[in-house]
């Protein structure tokens, strides 16, 4: 009886120290991917940007009739 409670008290101490280490590990991916979330809007901006400024050389360059 008493062997089980120690291995009951081995086990609770081995879940929690893994749960606090997948808590760290989730909350660094988390920061990461919002990084990637941030370079990837940062990629469309300019790419809109460069859109935008091209048919801008584009509409100068066309003389009506």
């Amino acid at each position: 009886m008493k062997w089980k409670k120690v291995v009951e008290k081995i086990k609770d101490i081995i879940t929690g120290e893994l749960k606090g280490g997948f808590k760290v590990f989730s909350v660094s991916l988390e920061s990461k991917l919002s990084g990637f979330r941030l370079a990837i809007e940062s990629i469309r901006i300019c790419k809109f940007i460069s859109i935008v400024y091209n048919q801008k050389i584009h509409l100068r360059r066309f003389k009506p009739c």
